[in-house]
Protein backbone atom coordinates (compact mmCIF):
# COMPACT_ATOMS: atom_id res chain seq x y z
CA UNK A 1 0.00 0.00 0.00
CA UNK A 2 1.12 3.45 -0.86
CA UNK A 3 1.00 6.49 1.30
CA UNK A 4 0.88 9.86 -0.14
CA UNK A 5 1.82 12.82 1.98
CA UNK A 6 0.33 16.06 0.76
CA UNK A 7 1.79 18.22 3.48
CA UNK A 8 4.31 20.83 2.45
CA UNK A 9 7.87 19.77 2.89
CA UNK A 10 8.48 21.90 5.96
CA UNK A 11 5.55 20.33 7.71
CA UNK A 12 6.36 16.78 6.79
CA UNK A 13 7.94 14.61 9.51
CA UNK A 14 11.57 13.89 8.86
CA UNK A 15 12.07 10.23 8.05
CA UNK A 16 15.75 10.31 7.17
CA UNK A 17 16.98 11.57 10.58
CA UNK A 18 15.35 8.72 12.46
CA UNK A 19 16.80 6.25 10.07
CA UNK A 20 20.28 7.65 10.62
CA UNK A 21 19.90 7.27 14.38
CA UNK A 22 18.72 3.73 13.94
CA UNK A 23 21.63 2.95 11.64
CA UNK A 24 24.15 4.33 14.23
CA UNK A 25 22.59 2.30 17.01
CA UNK A 26 22.51 -0.80 14.84
CA UNK A 27 26.13 -0.23 13.80
CA UNK A 28 27.23 0.21 17.45
CA UNK A 29 25.26 -2.85 18.51
CA UNK A 30 26.82 -4.82 15.65
CA UNK A 31 30.35 -3.78 16.62
CA UNK A 32 29.58 -4.54 20.26
CA UNK A 33 28.25 -7.95 19.24
CA UNK A 34 31.37 -8.71 17.19
CA UNK A 35 33.63 -7.69 20.09
CA UNK A 36 31.54 -9.74 22.52
CA UNK A 37 31.62 -12.80 20.26
CA UNK A 38 35.40 -12.47 19.79
CA UNK A 39 35.99 -12.08 23.57
CA UNK A 40 33.78 -15.07 24.36
CA UNK A 41 35.43 -17.08 21.58
CA UNK A 42 38.94 -16.22 22.80
CA UNK A 43 38.00 -17.02 26.39
CA UNK A 44 36.54 -20.39 25.44
CA UNK A 45 39.56 -21.18 23.24
CA UNK A 46 41.92 -20.32 26.11
CA UNK A 47 39.82 -22.35 28.55
CA UNK A 48 40.10 -25.37 26.25
CA UNK A 49 43.87 -24.79 25.88
CA UNK A 50 44.25 -24.54 29.67
CA UNK A 51 42.22 -27.72 30.09
CA UNK A 52 44.47 -29.56 27.63
CA UNK A 53 47.58 -28.28 29.43
CA UNK A 54 46.20 -29.37 32.79
CA UNK A 55 45.53 -32.84 31.39
CA UNK A 56 49.08 -32.97 30.01
CA UNK A 57 50.50 -31.79 33.35
CA UNK A 58 48.54 -34.49 35.17
CA UNK A 59 49.84 -37.09 32.72
CA UNK A 60 53.41 -35.89 33.23
CA UNK A 61 52.99 -35.95 37.03
CA UNK A 62 51.72 -39.51 36.90
CA UNK A 63 54.58 -40.49 34.59
CA UNK A 64 57.09 -38.84 36.97
CA UNK A 65 55.56 -40.77 39.87
CA UNK A 66 55.84 -43.96 37.82
CA UNK A 67 59.56 -43.25 37.23
CA UNK A 68 60.26 -42.13 40.82
CA UNK A 69 61.98 -45.43 41.82
CA UNK A 70 64.30 -45.20 38.82
CA UNK A 71 65.01 -41.53 39.58
CA UNK A 72 65.93 -42.46 43.16
CA UNK A 73 68.23 -45.20 41.89
CA UNK A 74 69.95 -42.72 39.57
CA UNK A 75 70.39 -40.27 42.45
CA UNK A 76 71.89 -43.00 44.63
CA UNK A 77 74.21 -44.06 41.83
CA UNK A 78 75.35 -40.47 41.33
CA UNK A 79 76.15 -40.10 45.02
CA UNK A 80 78.01 -43.43 45.01
CA UNK A 81 79.88 -42.36 41.88
CA UNK A 82 80.92 -39.13 43.61
CA UNK A 83 82.14 -41.11 46.64
CA UNK A 84 84.09 -43.51 44.41
CA UNK A 85 85.62 -40.62 42.47
CA UNK A 86 86.65 -39.00 45.75
CA UNK A 87 88.30 -42.23 46.89
CA UNK A 88 89.95 -42.59 43.51
CA UNK A 89 91.38 -39.08 43.82
CA UNK A 90 92.80 -40.00 47.23
CA UNK A 91 94.32 -43.16 45.77
CA UNK A 92 95.81 -41.23 42.84
CA UNK A 93 97.26 -38.67 45.26
CA UNK A 94 98.77 -41.47 47.35
CA UNK A 95 100.13 -43.07 44.21
CA UNK A 96 101.76 -39.79 43.15
CA UNK A 97 103.17 -39.36 46.65
CA UNK A 98 104.35 -42.95 46.66
CA UNK A 99 106.60 -42.36 43.68
CA UNK A 100 107.85 -39.19 45.36
CA UNK A 101 108.72 -41.15 48.51
CA UNK A 102 110.40 -43.90 46.55
CA UNK A 103 112.62 -41.52 44.58
CA UNK A 104 113.31 -39.49 47.74
CA UNK A 105 114.42 -42.61 49.62
CA UNK A 106 116.55 -43.68 46.66
CA UNK A 107 118.25 -40.28 46.57
CA UNK A 108 118.62 -40.30 50.34
CA UNK A 109 120.40 -43.65 50.29
CA UNK A 110 122.70 -42.57 47.46
CA UNK A 111 123.57 -39.34 49.35
CA UNK A 112 124.76 -41.25 52.42
CA UNK A 113 128.57 -41.25 52.80
CA UNK A 114 130.47 -44.21 54.24
CA UNK A 115 130.26 -44.80 57.99
CA UNK A 116 126.97 -42.94 58.42
CA UNK A 117 123.64 -44.41 59.52
CA UNK A 118 120.18 -42.88 59.58
CA UNK A 119 118.07 -43.44 62.68
CA UNK A 120 114.98 -41.44 61.79
CA UNK A 121 113.06 -39.93 58.88
CA UNK A 122 110.00 -37.92 59.90
CA UNK A 123 107.90 -36.07 57.32
CA UNK A 124 105.39 -33.32 58.10
CA UNK A 125 103.77 -30.89 55.65
CA UNK A 126 106.47 -31.29 52.99
CA UNK A 127 109.24 -30.78 55.52
CA UNK A 128 111.47 -33.66 56.60
CA UNK A 129 113.53 -34.20 59.75
CA UNK A 130 116.39 -36.68 59.33
CA UNK A 131 118.18 -38.13 62.36
CA UNK A 132 121.40 -40.06 62.10
CA UNK A 133 124.76 -41.12 63.46
CA UNK A 134 128.22 -40.66 61.91
CA UNK A 135 131.84 -41.10 62.97
CA UNK A 136 132.74 -37.49 62.08
CA UNK A 137 131.26 -34.04 61.56
CA UNK A 138 132.79 -33.99 58.07
CA UNK A 139 130.61 -36.94 57.04
CA UNK A 140 127.53 -35.00 58.19
CA UNK A 141 128.49 -31.97 56.10
CA UNK A 142 129.25 -34.21 53.11
CA UNK A 143 125.78 -35.74 53.53
CA UNK A 144 124.22 -32.25 53.59
CA UNK A 145 126.02 -31.27 50.36
CA UNK A 146 124.97 -34.54 48.70
CA UNK A 147 121.33 -33.92 49.69
CA UNK A 148 121.45 -30.35 48.31
CA UNK A 149 122.61 -31.72 44.95
CA UNK A 150 119.66 -34.15 44.77
CA UNK A 151 116.43 -33.20 42.93
CA UNK A 152 113.99 -34.18 45.73
CA UNK A 153 115.60 -32.22 48.58
CA UNK A 154 116.18 -28.52 49.04
CA UNK A 155 116.91 -26.09 51.88
CA UNK A 156 118.95 -28.62 53.88
CA UNK A 157 119.69 -27.21 57.35
CA UNK A 158 121.61 -28.66 60.29
CA UNK A 159 119.32 -28.51 63.30
CA UNK A 160 121.36 -30.38 65.87
CA UNK A 161 124.90 -31.82 66.10
CA UNK A 162 126.13 -33.54 69.29
CA UNK A 163 129.17 -35.62 70.10
CA UNK A 164 128.59 -38.85 71.98
CA UNK A 165 130.59 -41.87 73.05
CA UNK A 166 129.77 -45.54 72.60
CA UNK A 167 131.80 -48.66 73.35
CA UNK A 168 133.40 -48.64 69.90
CA UNK A 169 134.47 -44.98 70.10
CA UNK A 170 133.27 -41.43 69.54
CA UNK A 171 130.31 -40.65 67.30
CA UNK A 172 128.31 -37.62 66.17
CA UNK A 173 124.51 -37.57 66.46
CA UNK A 174 122.78 -35.12 64.12
CA UNK A 175 119.39 -33.86 63.03
CA UNK A 176 118.83 -32.23 59.63
CA UNK A 177 115.75 -30.51 58.28
CA UNK A 178 114.97 -30.25 54.60
CA UNK A 179 112.07 -29.71 52.24
CA UNK A 180 110.81 -32.56 50.10
CA UNK A 181 110.27 -31.36 46.52
CA UNK A 182 108.43 -32.82 43.58
CA UNK A 183 105.31 -34.63 42.66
Amino acid sequence: MFRINLLPEEARPSMGGGLRVRRGVILCLGILGIVLVSVVGTASWQARAIGKLEVQAADLRSEAERYEPQINIVKQLRSKKAAVEKRLDVILQLDRDRSLRITAMDELSSALPDYMWLTGFIESEGGVAIDGVAFSSLAVFEFMENLESMSRFEAVRLKNLKRAEIEEGKIVRFTLTTMLVGG
